[in-house]
C-alpha cells in the first residue's frame, strides 16, 4: 500500500515547523537580551524581601523565646539576636547593588528603605538593651527585686508577726495585680502597703527588723526603677519602644509593597513584550504552513467531497450505496472499507419486529404519541402500571393518563417550546383515579424538514423513592433533634457540676480556710508556736485549693454567665486569654442588648468564641485577633478574624482532629441555635469566623 499521503503531511509539517523554530528563534534571542536586566532587577527586590521578612521572623523569636533564657542575660546576646544582626548586616550589600540598578522615583524608594531599616534596628537595639536590664525570673532588676522580697519574707515568718504576715501578702498581692494588668491604680495601692509594712517594721527592735528594712529598701528601689523601664519599653506595640519599633515597622511595609510591585510591572512588560513578539511570528509560521497544507488538501478534495456524498446516503438510509474510488493510497483504502461496511450494514440490519420486542421488554413506561397527541404505541409496563388494556388507550388523548387536564396542556406547551423535557415529576393517573408520581422525560420527533412525526413519553415508577425520600429527611429531623438534646445536656451538666464545685466545695474550703486563720490568731495570742507553724503550713493549702476548684467551675461553665451576663463574661475571657497568651493582641466590640436575648443563644455565643480562641492560639500563629459581637433591630453579629497563616477549608474538613473542635462542631452549633455559619480562609492569609442569628430563627434548644 501506498504511503503517498504520509509523506506529503510529513513534508509540509516539517517545513511549517522549520519556518517556525527560525523566526521564533531571532526574536527570542534579541527580547532575552532586553527582559534580564528587568528579571534581576525583580529578583533583587525579591530577595531583599525574604531577607527582611527572615529578620522580623527572628526579631519575633527572639521575643517570644529568648527572653526567658538565662544565656541572653549572661551573655547580652543569643541564637536567634546573632541571626537577626547578621541579615540586618547582609542587607545592606543588597541594597547598594539594587540602587545601582536602579534609577528615578524608584532608586529615592530604595533609599528611603535603608533609612527605614536602620531605624528598624535602632528601635530594635534598643528594647534588646531595656530587655536585658528588665531581666526575667532571677536576672537583672526583675530578679534583683523578687530575691530582697523573697528575703523579707522569710524574715517575717521567722517573726510570726500575724499582721506583717497580712501586710506583706496584701503587697505580694498588689504586685502581682500590676504586672498581669499594668493598671496604675495597683502602683499606687502597692506604695500604700509598702510603706505601711515599713513603718510596722521601723516599730519592731532588733537586728530580724533592721534586715527586713534594708531587704525593704532594696525591693524599692529595684521595683521602682522596674516600672520606669517597663514604661519605656511599652505594655503592648502602641506605647513606648514597642509602639515606635512596630510604627518603623508598618511605615517600612507599604514602600516595600511599592518597590516590589514597579519591580514585577517592569519584568512583565518584558515578558509581555517578548510574548506578543512570540505570538506574532509563531502566527506568521503557522499561516504559511497552513497554504503549505491546504495545497496539499486540493489534491485529495475531490475524492474526500465523493466520500462525503456516499456516507450521507448512508445516513439517509440507502445502505446500497458504494463508492467508486481507485486509488492506492490511504483514502482508497478508507474508499474500499466503506463499501465493505455500507454491504455488512445492509445485511446485518435489525428488523421492526426485534425494535418492537426491546420495546415491550423495557420496565419502565413507553407511550408514543402522534402530532395530534394521540396515543399510538404503548408497552407492556404502561399497562401495568395504568391497569388499562391496549385498546382502551389507543387513540386516546394523552393527557388522559395526567392527573389532569391542565397538567395536560402544560406539558404539551412545553414540550412544544423546549422540544425535549427530563427527568420532571408529574402524576399519572390510573384507570381507578389513584395518583402515581413518575420520573417523566419526553422528546419530539422530528423529520429533516422539521415536521414533527410524533411525540416519545418514557416515565419511571417513582413511588418508591419519594418513600424512600421521605425517610430519609424525617432520619435527618430526628438525627438534628438528637444533636440538640446532646448539646443542652451538656451545657446543663457543666452548668450543674460547676455549681456543685462554686457552692458546695468552694464555699466548705472557704470555712475551712477561716477557722484556721482564726485558729492561728489565737495561738499567736497563746504564744503557743508548734501549733501556730502547722497551722500557717495549712492555710497555702487550703488557698491553694480553693483557687483551683474555681478555676474548675469557670472552665466548665463560667459562673458569670448567668450572674452577670455575656458581656462580663467576654471581657473576663479576653483578660484570662491574654494572660496565657501574651504575645496576642485582642480588638473587641461588643454592643449587645442581653435582656432580649435567649440564654442558649449567650451559651452558644460564649462557646464558639471560646473554642475559636483556642483554635487561634494552638494553630494560626496570629498575633491579632478581632472580635466584634453586634446587635441590631433584626439580627445578633459575631465575627472573629486573626492574622495568622490561615488554611485551606476543604483539606481541613477533612480531618477535623486536627482542629480541635472542628469547623462541622462549630457550624452545628450555630445552626442548632437558628444561626448562619460562614468560615473564610486562605494560606498566608488569615481567617474570618462569622455567625449571623436573625431573630425570627433564634429559638430556645430543646431541654434536656
Amino acid at each position: 500500500m501506498s504511503k503517498s499521503l504520509f509523506f506529503k503531511l510529513m513534508a509540509a509539517g516539517l517545513v511549517s515547523i522549520v519556518l517556525i523554530v527560525l523566526s521564533s528563534l531571532s526574536v527570542r534571542s534579541f527580547f532575552f537580551k532586553n527582559s534580564d536586566h528587568a528579571n534581576e532587577i525583580h529578583m533583587s527586590v525579591d530577595n531583599i524581601m525574604v531577607k527582611i521578612h527572615n529578620a522580623r521572623f527572628a526579631a519575633m523569636h527572639f521575643m517570644l523565646n529568648d527572653l526567658i533564657k538565662k544565656e541572653f542575660y549572661q551573655t547580652g546576646t543569643s541564637g536567634y539576636l546573632k541571626k537577626h544582626t547578621d541579615i540586618i548586616e547582609s542587607l545592606g550589600p543588597d541594597i547598594d547593588r539594587l540602587a545601582g540598578m536602579t534609577k528615578g522615583e524608584r532608586r529615592k524608594n530604595i533609599k528611603y528603605i535603608r533609612q527605614l531599616l536602620n531605624e528598624y534596628n535602632g528601635f530594635f537595639l534598643e528594647l534588646v538593651e531595656a530587655y536585658q536590664k528588665r531581666g526575667f525570673k532571677d536576672w537583672g532588676l526583675l530578679g534583683e527585686w523578687r530575691q530582697a522580697i523573697h528575703n523579707v519574707e522569710y524574715e517575717v515568718s521567722q517573726m510570726k508577726n500575724i499582721q506583717l504576715v497580712k501586710d506583706l501578702l496584701q503587697l505580694r498581692r498588689f504586685e502581682k495585680d500590676y504586672l498581669l494588668r499594668g493598671e496604675t491604680e495597683y502602683i499606687l495601692r502597692h506604695k500604700i502597703f509598702l510603706q505601711r509594712l515599713n513603718d510596722k517594721v521601723t516599730q519592731i527592735k532588733g537586728p530580724a527588723a533592721e534586715g527586713i528594712l534594708k531587704n525593704l529598701e532594696t525591693y524599692k528601689i529595684a521595683f521602682k526603677k522596674y516600672i520606669r523601664l517597663q514604661a519605656i519599653i511599652g505594655g503592648n506595640d502602641t506605647e513606648g519602644l514597642q509602639g515606635e519599633f512596630a510604627s518603623v515597622i508598618r511605615a517600612m511595609e507599604p514602600v516595600i509593597e511599592t518597590i516590589y510591585q514597579d519591580a514585577l510591572r517592569a519584568s512583565q512588560k518584558a515578558r509581555q513584550n517578548f510574548i506578543g513578539a512570540s505570538l506574532f511570528i509563531d502566527g506568521f509560521g503557522i499561516l504559511l504552513g497552513a497554504v503549505i497544507l491546504f495545497l496539499f488538501v486540493r489534491t485529495i478534495l475531490l475524492n474526500l467531497i465523493e466520500l462525503k456524498e456516499a456516507v450521507l446516503k448512508v445516513g439517509q438510509g440507502r445502505l446500497d450505496t458504494r463508492v467508486e474510488i481507485k486509488t492506492q493510497d490511504e483514502i482508497g483504502v478508507v474508499a474500499s472499507a466503506f463499501n465493505k461496511m455500507t454491504k455488512d450494514l445492509d445485511r446485518i440490519t435489525v428488523s421492526r419486529d426485534y425494535v418492537e420486542k426491546i420495546i415491550e421488554s423495557m420496565a419502565d413506561s413507553l407511550i408514543v404519541a402522534g402530532p395530534e397527541c394521540k396515543i399510538r404505541t404503548v408497552n407492556r409496563a404502561t399497562l401495568d402500571l395504568l391497569e388499562y388494556s391496549e385498546k382502551d388507550l389507543l387513540q386516546k388523548p394523552l393527557h388522559i393518563i395526567m392527573e389532569n387536564d391542565a397538567a395536560g396542556q402544560s406539558f404539551v406547551t412545553e414540550l412544544k417550546t423546549k422540544k425535549m423535557i427530563r427527568n420532571v415529576e408529574i402524576n399519572y393517573l390510573t384507570r381507578g383515579g389513584i395518583s402515581i408520581p413518575v420520573l417523566f422525560a419526553s422528546s419530539i420527533m422530528q423529520d429533516k424538514k422539521g415536521h414533527t412525526l410524533g411525540i416519545v413519553c418514557i416515565a419511571h415508577d417513582y413511588r418508591e423513592h419519594k418513600r424512600t425520600d421521605e425517610m430519609l429527611k424525617q432520619s435527618e429531623l430526628k438525627l438534628r433533634f438528637l444533636s440538640s438534646q446532646v448539646l443542652a445536656s451538656q451545657e446543663q451538666e457543666r452548668k450543674r457540676v460547676a455549681m456543685e464545685l462554686h457552692d458546695g466545695i468552694g464555699q466548705s474550703l472557704t470555712a475551712i480556710k477561716f477557722c484556721v486563720e482564726n485558729s492561728i490568731e489565737d495561738s499567736g495570742r497563746k504564744k503557743s508556736g508548734a501549733g501556730l507553724s502547722s497551722l500557717e503550713q495549712v492555710v497555702p493549702m487550703i488557698q491553694s485549693t480553693l483557687e483551683e476548684v474555681r478555676k474548675i467551675a469557670m472552665d466548665l461553665r463560667p459562673s458569670s454567665l448567668d450572674d452577670l451576663g455575656l458581656t462580663a463574661t467576654i471581657t473576663w475571657f479576653c483578660r484570662q486569654f491574654r494572660l496565657i497568651y501574651s504575645g496576642i493582641r485582642i480588638e473587641k466590640r461588643v454592643f449587645i442588648d442581653e435582656e432580649n436575648m435567649p440564654e442558649n443563644l449567650k451559651t452558644t455565643i460564649f462557646r464558639i468564641l471560646q473554642e475559636t480562641f483556642n483554635n487561634v492560639a494552638k494553630h494560626s500563629q496570629a498575633d491579632l485577633i478581632r472580635l466584634d459581637l453586634l446587635q441590631d433591630e433584626t439580627s445578633v453579629k459575631l465575627n472573629i478574624q486573626d492574622n495568622g497563616t490561615g488554611f485551606e477549608i476543604e483539606n481541613q474538613n477533612k480531618n477535623t482532629a486536627d482542629y480541635g473542635f472542628g469547623l462541622p462542631g462549630l457550624q452545628e452549633r450555630a445552626e442548632l441555635a437558628g444561626g448562619n455559619f460562614s468560615i473564610r480562609s486562605k494560606k498566608g492569609e488569615g481567617t474570618i469566623v462569622q455567625v449571623m442569628w436573625f431573630y425570627p430563627a433564634i429559638s430556645p434548644l430543646p431541654r434536656a
